[in-house]
């Protein structure tokens, strides 16, 4: 059976990777020369990494079987989304002025 310890470690680390992904991402695609045609290769790699994180939570849990521990693990992914998207909601104007600052051409 997992520790409920490493059951909230592992979404506190999938959703900060979430969040630093796609505020990055969203700040790219958005100051970019070609941006609404340019979203979808963004998307395609948010998506790439909620798999590989899926994949990676996968290892990090433990249970008897594979399949169970990629359900818990998806559960995790979809629950760090969540999170993620809901900080982007309330926070996504102070992470995108954060970054303007940082990355200044």
């Amino acid at each position: 059976m997992n520790n409920p310890l490493r059951i909230i470690f592992v979404l506190f680390i999938s959703a900060l990777i979430l969040l630093c992904v796609w505020a990055y991402f969203d700040f790219t695609s958005v100051r970019s020369s070609n941006y609404p045609s340019n979203t979808y290769i963004y998307d395609l790699i948010r998506l790439l990494v909620c798999a590989l994180l899926t994949f990676a939570c996968c290892f990090i849990l433990k249970g008897e079987s594979f399949y169970k521990r990629f359900l818990i693990s998806g559960g995790i992914i979809l629950l760090a989304t969540a999170i993620t998207t809901i900080i982007m909601l309330l926070a996504g104007d102070g992470i995108h002025q954060f970054l303007t600052e940082k990355f200044k051409k």
